[in-house]
C-alpha cells in the first residue's frame, strides 16, 4: 500500500433503521478509521476507530 490516505465512499440502506450497524473491517494494518455519518449531504455524526486507539476510546469496547 502505502502512506497515503484512501478516501472510499459507499451508501447502506437498511428499510428496518431501528436495527444496529455494524461494519466489520478485518485488516490489523488500519490504525486511524473515521466513518462519516450523512443524511442528504449534512453531517450527523463522526466516529473515529482503529488499533491506535486505547480500548477505553473505541466506539465498541470488548
Amino acid at each position: 500500500m502505502g502512506l497515503s490516505n484512501y478516501w472510499l465512499t459507499f451508501s447502506i440502506y437498511n428499510p428496518d433503521d431501528y436495527l444496529t450497524r455494524i461494519i466489520a473491517l478485518d485488516n490489523p494494518l488500519l490504525d486511524s478509521i473515521v466513518i462519516y455519518h450523512l443524511i442528504n449531504g449534512e453531517l450527523v455524526d463522526a466516529q473515529k476507530m482503529g488499533d491506535s486507539l486505547p480500548f477505553t476510546h473505541r466506539p465498541l469496547q470488548k
